[in-house]
């Protein structure tokens, strides 16, 4: 993984340098290759040549100007086409005006005898130029644009390996585990049946955590699934304290969201705040527009809580990679809110 951010750092396009460099190395091509002018020691080919670089130039820049303006206007790799064929449209008339245009101040400057013809040829090959300039701009914006996405993918995998061993640590550590056994205890000894259904929903939640997801998203029917026999666990202990309202329309729930995101939220919520007869806890789950919402009313615990923020800051790490949305986490006297985008399709 290092390997790759390294690589990734490393490979960065270096546009002015390939301007100022390919102008030149253009303008030749164009002198040999084109016009087949190989009298380089002569002083008409140093004329020609200079008129060549300032067509080249001015064709370039403005080219540069229009492909830098749509790609902050359409940067995605989505709009690839799109800003394709727009870049090409409005480069090529902006080539064609420059080409009439200084071929018409050439003709006065030199002022050359008779009536100003414009010659095609100069029209054709400033038209394949801007062509082959577009081309190599386009090839290595794709090739960046498909390297960051290679190495956000990297690392959005490892944050999701780390995202399950958090879960997975917070809800074996002794403490749970000490509560959970306790609690199964007291069941086998009181109410079997019940005893039965608690093994059978603490089982899911373990089988869910230990789970190679190596998705990055899941549906929200998966997370309520899941959520549903956490939930259960906890109630086993807190009884009638916690309160869990979930309200999520059906259309919501085959949308996506990362994995093990609702149970983060939850349990963030149960380890930071009182639970208990005097002070219960309620947590809403419910959608808000393109938004999953989970509140819960703020008591929070006399004690220090031992925390270092691992949930949340997962959350807010893979959305930061997954795209441009991002989490609301918000905190008044009595409510504290964390809303996560929703997505529409996996990445």
């Amino acid at each position: 993984f290092k390997t790759i951010m390294h690589q990734h750092h490393n490979f960065r396009f270096n546009e002015k340098k390939f301007r100022w460099l390919g102008i030149p190395l253009l303008a030749f091509f164009i002198m040999f290759v084109v016009k087949h002018n190989v009298f380089c020691l002569t002083a008409p080919f140093w004329v020609e040549y200079l008129i060549t670089l300032v067509f080249t130039f001015s064709i370039w820049n403005s080219s540069h100007a229009i492909v830098k303006y749509f790609r902050k206007k359409m940067p995605s790799l989505a709009d690839t086409k799109k800003r394709i064929l727009t870049t090409l449209l409005l480069t090529t008339t902006a080539a064609v005006i420059i080409t009439v245009l200084l071929s018409f101040l050439f003709f006065n400057l030199m002022a050359r005898q008779g009536e100003f013809i414009f010659d095609a040829n100069n029209l054709f090959t400033c038209i394949l130029s801007n062509s082959f300039v577009l081309s190599v701009y386009e090839g290595l914006y794709f090739f960046e644009r498909w390297n960051d996405a290679m190495v956000s993918a990297e690392e959005l995998k490892k944050v999701n390996v780390q995202s399950q061993f958090d879960s997975l640590k917070n809800q074996v550590n002794p403490h749970f585990l000490f509560n959970s056994l306790n609690t199964l205890s007291s069941l086998v000894e009181e109410d079997s049946k019940q005893a039965v259904s608690f093994i059978h929903k603490m089982s899911n939640v373990y089988r869910y955590l230990l789970q190679g997801n190596e998705k990055s998203l899941t549906t929200v029917r998966n997370e309520l699934e899941f959520i549903e026999s956490y939930v259960y666990m906890l109630k086993t202990r807190f009884d009638d304290s916690l309160i869990v309202l979930i309200q999520v329309p059906e259309e919501a729930k085959e949308k996506f969201i990362p994995p093990h995101t609702l149970q983060m939220l939850v349990e963030n919520a149960v380890k930071h705040n009182e639970v208990s007869n005097d002070y219960p806890l309620t947590v809403k789950v419910y959608t808000d527009d393109e938004f999953l919402v989970v509140a819960n009313n703020l008591q929070r615990k006399n004690s220090l809580v031992k925390s270092n923020g691992v949930g949340l800051q997962n959350i807010l790490q893979r959305y930061e990679l997954l795209g441009d949305q991002q989490v609301i986490i918000s905190e008044d006297e009595n409510q504290f809110l964390v809303k996560v985008p929703l997505f529409n399709n996996t990445i």
